[in-house]
């Protein structure tokens, strides 16, 4: 199915895109990302490892956040919150991908980040 230039081809048959960046400026959940990144708040977010395998490391800036895991289809794949300024996230269940995760301090101040599952 194809729509617009600034949407994506979904295909059951492999890889959209060949290289990260392609994926990122193709996903119709770019939406998500200009939304976050509007705030003049800025906090500090450190992801690890990126690419992930079995977990994900969450270090912000922030004491206490919440986190929303979206695939690039724009569908909800895993939420919570931390009371402190560090997660650790499991992904062993997940499937490979790129993956775009929303986190949001306690102030309400938002930022996207981009996380790829490599297994």
């Amino acid at each position: 199915e194809t729509h617009d230039e600034e949407s994506v081809t979904i295909a059951d048959n492999g890889p959209l895109c060949s290289s990260y960046d392609e994926i990122v400026d193709l996903c119709p959940a770019e939406m998500l990302i200009q939304q976050c990144t509007e705030s003049a708040y800025e906090f500090d977010v450190d992801l690890f490892p990126n690419p992930a395998n079995a977990s994900l490391t969450i270090l912000t800036s922030a004491e206490g956040f919440t986190y929303r895991m979206y695939d690039l289809t724009g569908r909800l794949v895993t939420t919570g919150n931390s009371a402190s300024s560090a997660l650790e996230l499991s992904t062993a269940s997940m499937a490979e991908g790129l993956y775009l995760l929303r986190l949001e301090t306690l102030e309400g101040h938002s930022k996207m980040e981009r996380v790829l599952i490599k297994h």
